[in-house]
């Protein structure tokens, strides 16, 4: 009999993190919220996937910092921020499930939990469980759907909540004035002409030939008498008209030659100025957004803007757009050329706040930049002193080293 026991007590170990525990077993009360085991076990499996990645993150010269180690008593003896790796995991763990009770609380004080919205969200949900591979992370280790799509709903909406918040009309929204003021500092509108200083020449080797001083002095002065034209109060569309004559746009030929050499290729996508800018015409909505009055303007941001949406976006680029802190120095309505990293770019400056296009469609950003840290700082703070107790019995038993990863992961 024994022996039939420890069998079975064993196939209960391997079947799943959750194996053996009562459905609905509650793991955590975060001030008086009920947490069940097997969303206790979402957070742990995000919290000890995370753990790993921050072993393995690269270091400042682009090599990973840790070997993650395979076995978990190897895996124990990491560090991280000062703690053992698995006491790191379950805090985390706490830790995300206080956020999604401070969340949860936050969607129902707002009232952004509508059932229309409800219904969406559960088909993103689907759509992540079945098609990128969350399923074979999560069935193995306890976490049904039911219970990703609970966990889901603070990803969901939390876009709903800020706009709720901070767009316009928003209970903690940028006044207008407040608005205008931020982008008119940190936003600056041109039509440009860019003249590319990469050469398109090789040597025997297949190395680029730089361009000579006397050569892009050249280019230089084609640009001049354009600037001269528009200074002269020329229509910028008759004057770029006559440079695209002159400077006809490389084909389709010369664009795939071009992407064979991963210098030409960086240099010619400076060519439009909006690898780190956005053209008007994308930024407007065909059905719900009016179109800018000039859809060829280029829109520069500074490097705070950059950086807020890059961190929103999960990108690491930080940087402001090529060229803005020189464009705040020419005047609105003049014509002047940047002298660029690869190009010299030829710029009418155009006054932004002209067009209520760049009002209406940068407003939301905007009011995020001046008003969420505030609201993010007071609700961290009370999240953090949100009380938790811990069934001991349940979070003993679930712990992050028992955790399984699809085969191939």
């Amino acid at each position: 009999m024994k022996k039939v026991l420890a069998l079975l007590l064993a196939a209960c170990l391997f079947v799943s993190l959750a194996a053996c525990h009562k459905k609905g077993e509650i793991a955590l009360t975060v001030d008086g919220y009920e947490i069940p085991a097997a969303l206790y076990l979402y957070f742990l499996v995000t919290a000890e996937y995370s753990a790993r990645n921050t072993l393995a993150a690269p270091d400042e010269n682009g090599t990973a910092t840790v070997s993650v180690p395979s076995d978990t008593n190897e895996l124990a003896k990491q560090v991280i921020n000062g703690q053992t790796f698995y006491f790191y995991v379950k805090e985390q763990a706490l830790a995300a499930a206080k956020n999604h009770v401070a969340f949860i609380r936050e969607f129902e004080k707002h009232e952004v939990m509508t059932d229309e919205k409800k219904k969406e969200c559960d088909s993103y949900a689907e759509a992540y469980w079945n098609y990128y591979g969350y399923k074979d992370l999560f069935v193995p280790n306890g976490v049904s759907l039911a219970t990703y799509k609970q966990a889901f709903l603070v990803d969901y909406f939390s876009g709903a909540l800020y706009e709720k918040l901070f767009d316009k009309d928003g209970v903690l929204a940028a006044s207008e004035e407040e608005a205008k003021t931020y982008l008119q500092a940190n936003y600056a509108l041109a039509n440009t002409l860019t003249m590319d200083l990469t050469s398109t020449e090789t040597d025997e080797d297949g190395n680029i030939i730089e361009l000579t001083d006397e050569q892009k002095a050249a280019k230089k002065a084609a640009l001049e008498k354009y600037m001269t034209r528009l200074n002269n109060g020329e229509a910028f569309d008759k004057v770029k008209a006559d440079y695209d004559i002159e400077f006809p746009a490389p084909t389709a030929d010369e664009d795939a030659a071009s992407e064979e050499e991963p210098a030409a290729s960086e240099a010619a996508s400076e060519e439009t100025a909006s690898s780190e800018s956005t053209s008007s015409a994308d930024t407007a909505s065909e059905d719900e957004t009016p179109a800018a009055q000039d859809p060829d303007a280029v829109v520069f941001k500074s490097a705070e803007v950059v950086q807020y949406e890059s961190t929103a976006s999960g990108s690491s680029d930080g940087t402001e757009t090529e060229g803005y802190t020189k464009l705040l120095e020419v005047e609105v309505g003049k014509a002047a050329i940047l002298e660029l990293s690869n190009s010299f770019m030829l710029v009418l400056r155009k006054d932004i706040m002209a067009d209520p296009f760049y009002y209406d469609t940068n407003y939301f950003t905007v009011s995020k930049l001046l008003k969420a840290s505030g609201y993010e700082g007071d609700l961290s703070a009370e999240t953090e002193q949100l009380s938790i107790i811990e069934n001991s019995y349940v979070i003993g038993y679930l712990s992050a080293k028992k955790i399984k990863y699809p085969a191939g992961a």
